[in-house]
This record gives structure tokens, sequence and C-alpha cells, in this order.
């Protein structure tokens, strides 16, 4: 999943606090994309259990940012769907890899561990599409962040340097996601075209390209569009009902 995927899904599968299971939802993107990150992947990607346990005990208001990274994660939530969305690519994977190739300027086996992304984008294309006011509440979302606060929690729980998880926040949620962007095909694009250019082998995208790949992966998606969405949410909604038990 991508920002919208993930926040879809974090606020269908948890009934709580929206702005924090967003906001939570959004943390793990951090890994792999940002440089230099405080976080080990296993804290910030996967920790949510762990940020869970430190908000109940000390900011119980607080514990949905947990549950939103526990969403997008791959034990437990949408990220788990991560080989399994690659399937709907039938005999059109081949293809996709070459555009994926040329359109992010990497070699073929980078462009494969980029495939499920560009599956992602093509679901956040057919949220933006069919969801229109719920892309209106990331906005309002994103606007309203409390970075400061948000590097407080996180830099406590696992003792992290404070300026150092400051930095990466506001890396994501001020240069990476931009509100102006989230209203299109092109600026899911442009999105992409930042959050990539952060990875190991520098991506340098081709926004045209990569618009025309999204649409492409949208229309491949979109038959079983609600299927996927609904069987993602009942998994994680499951594996989230298990923290309460």
């Amino acid at each position: 999943m991508n920002i919208l995927g993930h926040a879809y899904i974090a606020t269908q599968a948890v009934s709580g606090n929206r702005e924090l299971l967003i906001i939570g939802s959004l943390l793990p993107e951090t890994a792999p994309f940002i440089a230099n990150n405080p976080f080990a992947y296993d804290e910030i990607h996967e920790g949510g259990e762990r940020l869970f346990r430190f908000l109940l005990k000390n900011y119980p208001q607080k514990q949905d940012l947990a549950l939103g990274m526990i969403a997008h994660s791959c034990k437990s939530g949408a990220d788990g769907w991560n080989k399994k969305i690659e399937k709907y690519t039938g005999e059109q994977k081949g293809e996709l890899l070459k555009e994926i190739a040329e359109a992010s300027r990497v070699n073929l086996r980078a462009a494969e561990s980029r495939l499920h992304n560009f599956l992602w984008w093509g679901m956040d294309f057919l949220i933006l599409q069919n969801y229109p006011k719920f892309v209106k509440e990331i906005d309002q979302t994103l606007i309203g962040v409390d970075v400061e606060e948000i590097a407080r929690l996180l830099s406590e729980c696992f003792k992290k340097d404070s300026k150092e998880v400051l930095k990466i926040f506001k890396i994501l949620f001020e240069k990476i996601y931009k509100v102006k962007d989230l209203s299109s095909v092109a600026g899911l694009a442009r999105t992409w075209a930042r959050q990539a250019a952060g990875l190991p082998e520098k991506d340098k995208v081709d926004v045209k390209k990569v618009t025309k790949l999204v649409e492409k992966t949208a229309i491949l998606l979109k038959k079983d569009f609600s299927y996927i969405l609904n069987l993602i949410i009942e998994e994680t909604k499951k594996n989230i009902d298990l923290f309460f038990q």
C-alpha cells in the first residue's frame, strides 16, 4: 500500500481517532525511503506492538497512533499483501517490469522489488476516484499533523535522539507528502518520485511515464478493487483485535 491505501485500511480496520490512525499508518513509510533513519526497520515498520504497549501505559489517549502503525505492517497489516497483490499482474508482469525499469531508471532486478509499489499506486488512484471525501480527510490530517509531538512520542518509546526523529518525520510530512499532490494521478506519481529518490538505488523517476504506469495498474486492478480492499481490511482487523484479547 501507499499513502491513500495505508490510511484507508487503518481507518476501516480500526475504530478510533482517525487522525492518529492515519498518521500512524504513514510513519512506517520512513523505512526504507529516508536515508540515515534513526529507527531500525523492525522498530519503525514492524514495531507497532512495542509502541502500543508504551502508549497504553503512558499515553493511553494516543494508542491509535500505534494501531495505525500495526495496520501498515507486514506482520499484521496491509504490507502482508505486498507479494499477494503481484498475482494480479498475470501475463502482464514481464511488460510491467520493463516499464518500471524504464520509468525509474533502474535495472530489472530493482524493478521487480518495486512492482508491488506500482500496483499499490494503482490502488491509490482507485481510492482517489472512488473515495474523494476520504482523500480530503487525509489532506486535513496532513495539514494539522503535530510533527513535534509525534517525534517526541516515538523517540521516547524507542529511546532515540529526538532531533534525529524530528528530522525524518519532517521530511516525510513536509517534503515527501504534499497535499496538492493527493488530488490527481500525476500528483501521486510526483509523490512516488520524491519517495523513491531516497531508496538505495536513488531512482530517477520520470513522472510522465509513472503517471501512465499508475493508470495502467489501476485498470488492471479495477475489477478486483473492492474485493482486495475488503480482504485486507478483514485480515488486518482480525490481527489487531488480538491486541485486545
